[in-house]
C-alpha cells in the first residue's frame, strides 16, 4: 500500500528540506495537491530576480504573441480551405491545458484546472480577428480581449503563460532539484530532454517548481474595474488634444461607460460588452484601453509579510508538535472531530509563541484565510488517517462553507471560521452557516469558530452578541472562541 500524503503538505515538508531555504531561494512552497489562489503574473517576468524569467522566458512571451498575431492577419488574408488551415494554427496556438505539475490556480479541490479549451481558444481567436479587422496590428490587444472576454481571468492567463515558459520553468526546475539534491527523473518535453522530479501524487506528471516573483494573487474580482479607474484617472489628468478630436471623442465614451456603470451599478458582463461594441466599431479605443491595462499592474504579493497565509503550511510544520492531538477517540465520529476542533481551539488561544510566528506579521495578525489554513493543517492529517474527509470551500449550493468533515454521504459536520475583525461575523454565525446547513444534506452538527482579537472590553461584547442571537434565533450550532490576541511583550518559537 502506497504510503499515506497529507493533501496539504508543503514541498518542502515532502523533501524533507527546511523552508527556510525555499524562501531564501525565492521558490514558491506551497501544497502539493490543493491549488493555491495564485497565478503566474505575466507582467511581472521581466523584473524577475531569475534571469531565466526576466530575459528569455519574458523574451518567449512577446514573441508568442507577436507571432499569434502575425498568423491571425494572414489567415484573415486567405480563403476557403486555406483560410480554414489557417485559423485552426491560431486555435492550436492558444490551446493552453492546466499544468498540473504547478499547483496554481481557483480550485480548491485538486489541482486539476480547466485549462484553455477549444471552445475558450476559439473566443479568444474570434474576438481578434473582429478586432483586427478594424484596423489594430497591435499584439498587445490580447491584454485587452483577456481582460474584456467573460470568463477569461488570472487563471486562464497563468494556463497560456506557463505553456509559452514552459521550457524556463523546466531548466529552472532542473537547476533547482539539482541544487537541493532531489530525485528526477527523465522527461521529454517539447522534444527536449529533463531530469525533474515526479510529481509526489499525480504519478504521470512532473513537478514544476516556481519563483516567487512571477506569481501574484488570483483577483477576486475582474481586474475590469482597476483598469478603468485608472483608465479615468490618466483621462481627468490629461488635457485634450487640438489636433485629435476623434481620440478626445473615444476616450470621453470609454469614460462614459465607466461612470455610468457606477451610477447604474451595472454588472461586468454588461460593462465588457459595452466596451466591446465600442472597441469593436473604434480601433483607436483598443489603444486607449491597452494603455490602461499597461498602467494597471496588480501589486505584486509581499511574501514575507505574507497577510494571506500562503506559506502557512510551510511554517505550521516547522514547529509543530504532532503528539497534542494524539490518543484521539477513534470510535465516535462526532466525538473525534469535537476533540480535534477543542484541541485546537485551545492549543491556539495557549500557544502565544507559536501564533506570533504563525498568525502575526510585525504585530499585525493576518486575514482569515491564514487562520483558515492552520486549521486545515492542524486536523488534515489526523482525520484523513481515521478515514474522515476533510473538504476546504465545500460548495452548498449557496455559496461555500469554510470546511466541511464527511465519511460518505450520509455524515457531514460543517465549519466556519470567522475573526472578530470581520464585520460580517454576525451575519455569518445567523444567515451564512444556516444557509449552508439548510443546503447540504445529513449534516449532524455544526461549528461556528470565531477568533477574538479584540483586547478590550469590545470582546465581551462581540461574544456576548453571538450568545444572545443563538439563544434568539434557536441555533444549535456550537460555538468555539479563541484568543487570537498576542501579549505585548515578543518572544520567539522554542
Amino acid at each position: 500500500m502506497a504510503a499515506y500524503i497529507s493533501k496539504i503538505i508543503p514541498l518542502s515538508k515532502y523533501y524533507n528540506i527546511d523552508p527556510d531555504i525555499f524562501e531564501k531561494k525565492g521558490i514558491l512552497n506551497i501544497p502539493l495537491t490543493a491549488d493555491a489562489p495564485l497565478f503566474i503574473d505575466p507582467q511581472l517576468l521581466e523584473s524577475s530576480t531569475y534571469p531565466i524569467f526576466s530575459e528569455d522566458a519574458w523574451d518567449n512571451y512577446k514573441k508568442f504573441f507577436q507571432l499569434l498575431l502575425h498568423t491571425i492577419i494572414a489567415a484573415n488574408k486567405l480563403e476557403g480551405a486555406l483560410k480554414s488551415r489557417a485559423i485552426k494554427k491560431a486555435t492550436r496556438l492558444l490551446l493552453a491545458p492546466e499544468q498540473k505539475g504547478l499547483c496554481l490556480g481557483y480550485s480548491t479541490q485538486n489541482n486539476k484546472g480547466r485549462g484553455i479549451g477549444p471552445a475558450r481558444a476559439k473566443q479568444i481567436l474570434d474576438s481578434a480577428i473582429e478586432i483586427i479587422k478594424h484596423g489594430t496590428i497591435d499584439p498587445d490587444l490580447f491584454s485587452v480581449i483577456f481582460l474584456l472576454e467573460e470568463g477569461f481571468g488570472g487563471d486562464c492567463i497563468s494556463d497560456l503563460t506557463a505553456k509559452i515558459i514552459l521550457p524556463q520553468l523546466c531548466e529552472f526546475t532542473q537547476a533547482i532539484a539539482c541544487e537541493l539534491k532531489i530525485q528526477t527523473q527523465s522527461y521529454i518535453i517539447k522534444n527536449k530532454h529533463y531530469m525533474l522530479p515526479q510529481h509526489p501524487i499525480e504519478k504521470d506528471c512532473y513537478l514544476l517548481f516556481v519563483p516567487v516573483d512571477i506569481v501574484n494573487k488570483l483577483p477576486t474580482e475582474t481586474n475590469l474595474h482597476g483598469v478603468l479607474r485608472t483608465f479615468l484617472s490618466n483621462f481627468q489628468h490629461t488635457p485634450p488634444q487640438s489636433n485629435d478630436s476623434l481620440r478626445d471623442n473615444i476616450n470621453q465614451q470609454i469614460a462614459d461607460i465607466w461612470i455610468n456603470s457606477l451610477r447604474e451599478n451595472q454588472s461586468d458582463r454588461a460593462i465588457k460588452n459595452i466596451l466591446k461594441q465600442l472597441i469593436y466599431k473604434e480601433p483607436i479605443a483598443v489603444n486607449s484601453v491597452i494603455t490602461a491595462v499597461e498602467r494597471t499592474d496588480l501589486p505584486p504579493i509581499n511574501f514575507e509579510t505574507d497577510l494571506d497565509g500562503f506559506n502557512i503550511a510551510a511554517k505550521f510544520y516547522k514547529y509543530f508538535d504532532p503528539s497534542v492531538i494524539s490518543g484521539i477517540n477513534k470510535q465516535n465520529k462526532l466525538k473525534t472531530i469535537d476533540e480535534l476542533l477543542k484541541r485546537f481551539q485551545k492549543y491556539m488561544s495557549d500557544h502565544t509563541d507559536y501564533k506570533r510566528y504563525l498568525l502575526y506579521t510585525d504585530g499585525k495578525h493576518k486575514n482569515e484565510h491564514a487562520w483558515q489554513q492552520t486549521f486545515n493543517c492542524y486536523i488534515d492529517d489526523s482525520l484523513r488517517r481515521l478515514d474522515i474527509d476533510i473538504t476546504p470551500e465545500f460548495p452548498t449550493g449557496r455559496g461555500p462553507v469554510d470546511f466541511k468533515f464527511s465519511e460518505g454521504e450520509t455524515f457531514k459536520v460543517l465549519v466556519e471560521i470567522k475573526l472578530s475583525t470581520n464585520p460580517q461575523y454576525l451575519s455569518g454565525f445567523t444567515k451564512q452557516l444556516e444557509i449552508y446547513k439548510n443546503a447540504t444534506n445529513n449534516v449532524k452538527k455544526a461549528y461556528f469558530i470565531f477568533v477574538d482579537l479584540s483586547k478590550d472590553e469590545k470582546s465581551t461584547d462581540q461574544l456576548q452578541k453571538l450568545l444572545q442571537l443563538k439563544k434568539d434565533y434557536g441555533l444549535d450550532t456550537e460555538i468555539l472562541v479563541i484568543d487570537g490576541t498576542l501579549p505585548d511583550s515578543a518572544s520567539k518559537v522554542h
